[in-house]
């Protein structure tokens, strides 16, 4: 009988935990893509905001369940995870108020909610504008562009 093969097809992991992600429940997490997607107002490569009080598993589940869409779009072939907290307050479910501030302040931006989210389409609520500068939502949304390229010399030095 003829054997088996093994093939090892990528040398890169498929998937990075880092220490510090699981000891917070309650979180925000954003999917990022390699390539900018356009969008009405401008370009961005978030595809997705979302919000877990599971902790690390949702964020797993998430990746499972979207990767397979964002993937096949067209020059995407990462996806990066990014997870965002903020302060707790007594009786106030802050992560929950975090991503609607983030989808809502993204909508502003972008002239739509990021690709993969459903949910917050048509709100207008800004409630959460008491609870957050539009200047620090503006500074999480853009720290997700991707570097430029370096140029090359190409003087011959």
């Amino acid at each position: 009988m003829k054997r088996l093969r093994i093939q090892q097809r990528t040398k890169k992991p498929v998937l990075t935990i880092r220490r510090g992600v699981g000891e917070t429940k309650n979180l925000v997490y954003v999917a990022v893509a390699n390539k900018m997607i356009s969008y009405p107002f401008r370009k961005s490569p978030i595809v997705y905001i979302g919000t877990t009080s599971r902790g690390l598993l949702r964020i797993l589940e998430s990746a499972g369940a979207r990767s397979e869409n964002i993937l096949s779009q067209h020059g995407i072939t990462k996806i990066h995870f990014f997870v965002l907290t903020c302060t707790a307050r007594q009786k106030l479910s802050s992560w929950k108020i975090l991503e609607r501030a983030l989808i809502g302040r993204f909508r502003e931006l972008y002239g739509d909610i990021p690709c993969e989210n459903a949910k917050l389409r048509k709100s207008a609520d800004r409630s959460w504008a008491q609870l957050f500068e539009e200047r620090q939502l503006d500074k999480v949304l853009g720290s997700y562009r991707p570097a430029s390229p370096k140029k090359r010399n190409t003087s011959g030095k």
